[in-house]
């Protein structure tokens, strides 16, 4: 289903969105009450939720922003920063869901999912955990991507929008650079790709309109550490997600600044990074990414442990597959 279904003022596909609210307030006393229970142990999250197999048609907006808002709390997850103000408006709208119009609800809960990637989660969780399994991040916008699954396509296609700066992208900030934008969607898309796989095209489409290697030259020309080695991360994900964001015209806009950043002037973590991102980039086998990463000459420790964080990162998104 298409923003511009939802967007249709009077038209039909307002007429079927409005349908499909009121059969879902038939049932929705039930739900309320299913939810006060809370969720029961060893439930899914689509269960606890109450979303598998719903029609698009039939979401209940109002409903999903208040599960959104239980399940936050249930599971302990933190709103980041740049999300606070867009959750707080969805919630008063929620309680009073006359204004504003349908598609610009969608276009903030859009914006929610890209939120987390402005924030550096990925490398302080990486840097502070003593050990794999104390290493999570994207737990915000798998849970967003997970209360909103019937319309999260939806959501996604307008960031690949002609208008989506101006439509979803403001809401996190008007004076967010283009830079920035682009490894926002990078981040929520190595969350999301594991577990939505119909969103590849449309991340295509975001980044076929840009240059998908600036996200490596950002981290080339980073000034701080933390910013350099997060935005590594991002990339190492979408690589890993996207081999196909690598086309053999761009292959050379990917490997100068990655491999500049193996350079010793950079951090252990940023340079262990930047090689496994080019090994990507090269699609290098097992043999050749060992080779390239005897070639850093990082202490044995510090890699296996970083590679070990790592792989543990993956498993998260793996399981939830």
């Amino acid at each position: 289903m298409g923003p511009a279904l939802l967007e249709q003022p009077g038209g039909q596909g307002m007429d079927m969105v409005k349908r499909g609210l009121e059969r879902l307030e038939l049932v929705s006393g039930e739900t309320m009450a299913a939810e006060d229970a809370g969720p029961a142990a060893g439930k899914s999250l689509e269960e606890a939720i109450h979303i598998t197999d719903i029609d698009p048609l039939t979401v209940d907006l109002p409903l999903a922003i208040a599960q959104l808002s239980t399940q936050l709390e249930q599971r302990s997850v933190s709103v980041p920063a740049k999300a606070e103000p867009i959750f707080e408006r969805l919630r008063r709208w929620a309680d009073k869901p006359q204004r504003p119009k349908v598609g610009e609800v969608m276009n903030r809960i859009s914006a929610l999912l890209l939120a987390e990637g402005l924030d550096r989660t990925a490398i302080e969780g990486l840097k502070r955990a003593k050990g794999p399994a104390e290493w999570m991040d994207g737990q915000f916008t798998q849970l967003v991507a997970a209360v909103f699954r019937p319309v999260l396509v939806d959501l996604v296609a307008r960031w690949t929008l002609p208008e989506a700066p101006a439509a979803v992208f403001h809401h996190l900030g008007a004076s967010i650079a283009a830079d920035r934008m682009h490894i926002s969607v990078a981040y929520a898309a190595g969350c999301l790709l594991p577990t939505v796989p119909q969103i590849r095209g449309l991340v295509m489409a975001y980044f076929r309109t840009r240059v998908p290697a600036c996200i490596a030259e950002q981290a080339l020309a980073a000034t701080e550490v933390e910013s350099a080695e997060y935005t590594l991360v991002v990339t190492w994900r979408l690589l890993r997600r996207l081999p196909e964001v690598v086309s053999g015209v761009e292959a050379w806009g990917w490997e100068a600044p990655l491999a500049a950043l193996m350079s010793r002037r950079h951090s252990e973590t940023a340079r262990l990074l930047a090689c496994e991102c080019l090994s990507l980039v090269k699609a290098l086998s097992d043999r050749g990414r060992a080779q390239l990463l005897r070639t850093l000459e990082i202490d044995s420790a510090q890699l296996a442990r970083t590679l070990a964080w790592l792989e543990h990162g993956e498993q998260q998104y793996a399981q939830a597959a």
